[in-house]
């Protein structure tokens, strides 16, 4: 019965997905999108999907599979956003649909899984991943490790090994879509201890050597070829201080009570010192110590519970660094990178659900269990609105944290964009500000601030330039460099400045200098080959013709 059922239900999680999610289909891009989908040639050209696989998502990422789902979508719907919402929902409707079948698979309890499924479908905390195009990367992995865990655990009941090279290959998907992914071999140790039997033990050896081999050639190879974990604190003698252990406990309680209370939710925002000081800090670890101990001891029989408690502990283990990771905020918290781990607390919350229905009216039951969707699914909704764009949404972001640098220079961003360069100004002096870099040497700076901080200054360099400070630009972009002599951006712009003031020699420096560090930067090799055509120089002319070219095969300027 359960499977003549499950066409139907995956209806409903496609139609109760689209009711919590569809208003989002109206967003725009926002934030990061615009670096990695509008102004992304990578993802233009079908002939350079090879370089997607050589070129960092952002910086220091290494996340392919999401540039390729992006390109999917350009070569769908070109720049219309409405198109990359859509893939987003899919996704998130895939997921719901691939953990109804694993904890089906694993528990053989059709309503825990439909449930499960239903609720996780339309909770407030996806929307922080569904609305944000970017976030796309976190849809990708989960999608990809659900489908593996399914793989290898039917691989498991079944005995044949073959099915694990089908889930090793989901697994390095999943690997290429997120670095979070290295996880896997924690959350399949006990997906396959759930549904071991007494003496079988020896069984779990394959599928766990195996996982955790292809998670320990994926780090060498992050060591070697990219920066591993590029949100990991620079500080490492803070993750043994008082303050971490207090706020990763708080954390922990604040992550498990957005289930239940899904309200304020918000990308990244400060942990307030009051809250972990003294005595509330020791109390929120212990509140936490003691709800594992429970686990451990008064609920060890029911295997469920342990299951889904430790699904939920595992997703949030990686939260513990990036709580410490950007010191120029403080200690933060990230609630959209829960997604994975809130299926853990949903699977509780849905056994909780399903014993309330053995104790009350069944009328009663259901009403109370609509009251509860439609609680998450309007939140999700009021939680749609505010991804329309870059402005609602960091201005809402700034309600909560007013010193947050990473809103304030969006805005400003934004606002160059719309031409409001008084707007553009005010916001970029605040985000100048509130980073609090621009009064430190540096050589005092760690590396991802030194990166900020030119960012900033390549900000300001466009925002003089727009309002015709050329000299002032030309200083910008040069402090820009020297705080990260690799920021191509500020390269191209300073070249371009050159190019502008007629010193032809200083410009083509700077916009070999931007090749150097983007490879498939189409404006400096466009601008070099006028360069070079003009010093006479036709062969390198007509090297950078063909670059620009194989680029944008569209370009008429050369033909």
């Amino acid at each position: 019965m359960a499977h003549k059922k499950i066409p139907f239900v995956f209806i409903l999680l496609l139609m109760l997905c689209f009711v919590a999610f569809g208003k989002g289909l109206r967003n725009d891009f926002l934030i990061d999108d615009n670096a990695l989908i509008t102004d992304n040639i990578l993802i233009k050209n079908l002939k350079l999907i090879p370089a997607l696989f050589s070129q960092p998502f952002l910086s220091g990422y290494y996340r392919p599979i999401a540039f390729l789902s992006f390109a999917f979508d350009y070569f769908l719907w070109q720049l219309n956003p409405y198109g990359y919402h859509l893939t987003n929902i899919l996704f998130h409707f895939f997921n719901s649909a691939l953990l109804l079948i694993l904890l089906y698979l694993l528990s053989k309890n059709f309503k825990l899984s439909v449930l499960t499924g239903a609720l996780f479908a339309v909770h407030p905390l996806a929307s922080l991943r569904v609305n944000y195009i970017t976030g796309r990367h976190h849809l990708l992995a989960a999608f990809f490790m659900l489908a593996a865990l399914i793989i290898f655990c039917f691989g498991y009941k079944k005995g044949k090994i073959r099915f694990y090279l089908l889930g090793s290959l989901f697994f390095i998907m999943a690997l290429l879509s997120r670095e979070s992914a290295i996880l896997f071999p924690l959350y399949l140790s006990c997906a396959l201890l759930l549904i071991t039997k007494k003496g079988e033990s020896k069984y779990l050896i394959t599928p766990i050597i195996l996982s955790l081999s292809i998670s320990a050639t994926y780090l060498s190879l992050r060591l070697k070829y990219f920066n591993p974990f590029p949100l990991m604190p620079p500080d490492y003698g803070a993750f043994f201080s008082a303050q971490a252990i207090t706020a990763f406990g708080y954390a922990i309680l604040r992550y498990a009570s957005l289930i239940i209370f899904p309200r304020n939710m918000y990308m990244i925002y400060t942990i307030d010192p009051n809250v972990i000081s003294g005595y509330k800090g020791i109390l929120y670890v212990f509140l936490v110590i003691f709800a594992i101990l429970v686990l451990l001891t008064r609920l060890r029989t029911n295997k469920i519970m342990l299951f889904a408690s430790a699904w939920f502990l595992i997703g949030v283990l990686p939260l513990y660094g990036i709580m410490l990771s950007r010191p120029l905020m403080g200690l933060i918290m990230h609630d959209a990178y829960v997604y994975f781990a809130s299926i853990g607390l949903l699977v509780i919350l849905s056994i909780f659900l399903l014993r309330l229905n053995k104790l009350v009216n069944k009328k009663l039951w259901f009403a109370f269990l609509s009251a509860i969707l439609l609680f998450f699914i309007i939140n999700s909704n009021i939680n749609n609105a505010l991804w329309k764009n870059t402005k609602t949404y960091c201005l809402y972001w700034l309600e909560r944290m007013p010193k947050n640098y990473i809103a304030n220079l969006s805005l400003a961003h934004y606002f160059v964009e719309q031409g409001d360069f008084k707007q553009a100004k005010r916001y970029f002096k605040k985000g100048r500000e509130d980073s609090g870099i621009e009064k430190m040497a540096i050589s005092d700076i760690a590396l991802p601030n030194k990166k900020r901080l030119s960012m900033i200054y390549n900000s300001l360099g466009v925002l003089s330039s727009k309002l015709g400070n050329k000299e002032e630009a030309v200083k910008y972009y040069r402090q820009a460099i020297a705080a990260d002599s690799k920021n191509a951006k500020a390269h191209f712009n300073l070249g371009s400045s050159y190019l502008l003031a007629d010193r032809i020699d200083k410009a083509a420096f700077h916009f070999n200098e931007t090749i150097k560090y983007d490879p498939y930067h189409l404006n400096a090799h466009y601008n070099l080959a006028l360069i070079y055509a003009k010093l006479g120089n036709e062969e390198k002319a007509l090297k950078e013709r063909k670059i620009t070219l194989f680029l944008n095969p569209q370009l008429k300027l050369f033909k």
